[in-house]
């Protein structure tokens, strides 16, 4: 059976009805509408299996399917800290499932310019605030401008699992951005591809415990 994800799940039980109801009510030529509408709710909502095997302690996986855009040195507006940017572009065809780029813990949410410690944030963003167990703060940043699909059931104080799903992206070409600390050695260039919850974008540096 194809994997689908569960936001999609009331979507895909609609869409049957709708072509059961078709074929009933319906000559099999007039009921064609219905079976497009199945494959693009099944295509939609896919969820493409990832294994979890080989994920690299000290690594930061890609939170989206995409294609990397920008690497640069640039203020974390989260956390008001330097940071190395990660930008990637989902990519527009999906799978639009998001996974952690981390194992940690939710430390914080934004949600629609929401403020965190009487710092405003971004309008058009939904953002995690994820802390290693190394005790590195790592930011994910969703566009969510216009028209969009997003789920996440996350909530603060949850622990979380790296290259785990955490929700779903719906409509691609949206812009995901990750705020990592400064020292984190970047694996990707711009252009490459990258999977969700499967490829390497970044090494945290392993510090010394005191």
């Amino acid at each position: 059976m194809l994997p689908i994800a569960p936001e999609g799940r009331v979507f895909v039980t609609l869409a049957a009805l709708i072509l059961a109801v078709s074929h009933i009510l319906l000559s099999p030529a007039l009921a064609w509408p219905s079976w497009v509408l199945m494959a693009a709710v099944l295509f939609i909502f896919r969820e493409p299996r990832r294994s979890e095997s080989q994920r690299p302690l000290q690594g930061v996986l890609s939170p989206v399917d995409g294609v990397v855009q920008e690497i640069t040195e640039h203020e974390d507006p989260y956390l008001q800290r330097p940071s190395l940017r990660i930008i990637i572009r989902q990519a527009r065809l999906g799978p639009f499932n998001l996974r952690y780029p981390v194992e940690g813990k939710v430390k914080a949410r934004w949600i629609k310019g929401s403020q965190h410690k009487d710092r405003p944030t971004p309008a058009d963003r939904f953002a995690l605030w994820l802390h290693t167990d190394e005790q590195e703060d790592i930011v994910c940043a969703l566009d969510t401008a216009g028209f969009h699909l997003l789920r996440s059931s996350v909530q603060t104080g949850e622990r979380v699992g790296q290259g785990r799903r955490c929700g779903f992206l719906g409509l691609g070409g949206r812009q995901v951005e990750l705020y990592l600390p400064p020292d984190c050695r970047s694996e990707v260039r711009p252009g490459r591809a990258v999977k969700a919850g499967l490829d390497l974008i970044a090494t945290r540096i392993a510090r010394p415990h005191d």
